[in-house]
C-alpha cells in the first residue's frame, strides 16, 4: 500500500447532529479522492430542542449546499444576533457584532466610556443594534438580517437541522452500517489498521472520528484526551456557551480535512492539528471562566488575567492566537463581571464634547427607531 494513498475508509462513531455534520463534510472534502465515509451508531439518545450556529457556520453550511434562507422559510432556523449564557451572577448576553460604530479607528466603547465619565446615563447596550434585535418581540427574516451587513448566527431546530445534514451526507455518498458500535481495535493487519465490531459483524477502517459524548471509540483505543492521536480523532462537544458545540465540530472536521490525511500522515500533521485545537480550547475555557466570575479561577489563567488587566487599564482587549470569540463578546463578558476601564483610548479625547454628545444621541435614536419598526412589523 502506497504511503501517499488517501484513506480508503473513515468511520464516524456517533449519532444525531454531530455524526451527520462530520460525515457530510468529510465525505464532501475527502470523497473525491476515493475515501469512503461510514457512520457507526454509538447508541446515544439524540438531543432535542434548539442548537446555535455562530456566524461563521453560515459559510460552512453553504459549502454543504444547505441554504440558510430555505431553512428560515421552512421554520427550521431564525437569525440570531446574540447568545445568552448563564453565569455565576446571572445571565450574560454575548453579541455577535459590536455596539455603535468605530470612529477614526477607535472602537465605540471608548467614546461611550468617555461620555459616561462626563455624566452620560445610557448603558453601552443602549447603542447595540444586535442586542436591540435580540430583545425585539418579533425576529427578522433572513434577508432583512443580512441587509444590515453585520455578523449574525442562526438558532436552529436541532432535529430538523440534523436531518438536513443527513440529506447532505447521503448526497455525498455517506454510508450507514445499520448497526451500533460494539468495539474497536487497532490491528497489525496489512489490510485494515482498525477493526470495528458491529453486532455480529466486523468492518475495517483506516481512521475513526469519534463525536460521541463520552469518547466511546477513542476510549476503546486507549485515548484519555480529545484531539488527534494516531488513527483516531476525538472531538469534544460539551460546553455551556451556545454555539460552541457546532463551532468545535466545524473547526475540527474542516481542519482535519485540510491536512489531507493519507497513510503517509506523520506526527507533524496531528501535532499541528492538536496545537490549534487545544489553543481554541483554552480560549473557550477562558470565556467560560470569565462568565462564571470566580476571581481565583480567572487569575489562574494567564491569558484571561491579561485580558482583564489590560482592559481595566485602558479599555483594550488583547487578542490571543486562535481566538474563538470576537472582541465585542469579550467586552460584554468583561463588563458583565463589573470590569470597567480606568480611562478610554487617548484618541477618543480628540472628538469635541458637543460633537460627541450629538453623535451619541443620533446613534441612540437610530437604535430605538429600528427596534420599534421591527416590533411593529406585521
Amino acid at each position: 500500500m502506497s504511503g501517499n494513498q488517501p484513506f480508503r475508509r473513515i468511520a464516524i462513531a456517533g449519532d444525531g447532529l454531530p455524526a451527520a455534520l462530520a460525515a457530510a463534510y468529510l465525505a464532501k472534502a475527502c470523497g473525491p479522492a476515493g475515501t469512503e465515509v461510514v457512520v457507526i451508531s454509538a447508541r446515544e439518545t439524540g438531543q432535542t430542542g434548539d442548537v446555535v450556529a455562530r456566524p461563521d457556520m453560515l459559510r460552512f453550511n453553504a459549502e454543504l449546499g444547505i441554504d440558510p434562507v430555505t431553512l428560515c422559510k421552512q421554520g427550521i432556523a431564525s437569525p440570531l444576533f446574540a447568545v445568552e449564557v448563564q453565569g455565576g451572577a446571572g445571565p450574560v448576553l454575548l453579541p455577535f457584532a459590536p455596539a455603535g460604530i468605530a470612529n477614526n479607528g477607535v472602537d465605540f466603547h471608548h467614546y461611550w466610556l468617555r461620555a459616561t465619565q462626563n455624566g452620560l446615563a445610557n448603558q453601552l447596550a443602549d447603542y447595540s443594534l444586535p442586542l436591540a434585535f435580540h430583545e425585539a418581540k418579533r425576529g427578522l427574516a433572513f434577508e432583512s438580517a443580512a441587509s444590515f451587513k453585520m455578523p449574525f448566527g442562526l438558532r436552529l431546530d436541532r432535529a430538523a437541522y440534523a436531518q438536513s445534514l443527513v440529506n447532505a451526507a447521503m448526497g455525498f455518498g455517506v454510508l450507514g452500517t445499520g448497526g451500533a458500535l460494539d468495539g474497536i481495535l487497532a490491528s497489525d493487519s496489512a489490510e485494515w489498521p482498525l477493526r470495528i465490531t458491529i453486532a455480529d459483524s466486523e468492518i475495517g477502517a483506516d481512521f475513526v472520528v469519534d463525536v460521541t459524548s463520552d469518547g466511546a471509540a477513542a476510549t476503546a483505543l486507549g485515548r484519555r484526551q480529545s484531539g488527534w492521536t494516531n488513527r483516531c480523532l476525538w472531538i469534544a462537544g460539551d460546553c455551556n456557551i451556545p454555539g460552541i458545540e457546532l463551532f468545535r465540530l466545524q473547526r475540527a472536521v474542516s481542519r482535519f480535512a485540510s491536512l489531507v490525511p493519507t497513510h503517509e500522515s506523520v506526527a507533524a500533521d496531528s501535532a499541528e492539528f492538536n496545537r490549534i485545537y487545544f489553543a481554541e480550547e483554552q480560549r473557550i475555557t477562558d470565556m467560560a471562566c470569565l462568565i462564571e466570575g470566580d476571581e481565583a479561577a480567572m487569575r489562574a489563567r494567564p491569558a484571561l488575567a491579561r485580558k482583564i488587566d489590560v482592559f481595566s487599564a485602558c479599555g483594550r482587549i488583547p487578542s490571543e492566537d486562535y481566538e474563538v470569540f470576537q472582541p465585542c463578546e469579550w467586552l460584554a463578558a468583561l463588563m458583565a463581571q463589573g470590569y470597567l476601564p480606568k480611562r478610554p483610548e487617548r484618541l477618543a479625547e480628540r472628538l469635541p464634547e458637543a460633537e460627541l454628545h450629538t453623535w451619541l444621541g443620533n446613534l441612540r435614536t437610530q437604535v430605538v427607531e429600528l427596534q420599534k419598526q421591527i416590533e411593529a412589523a406585521a
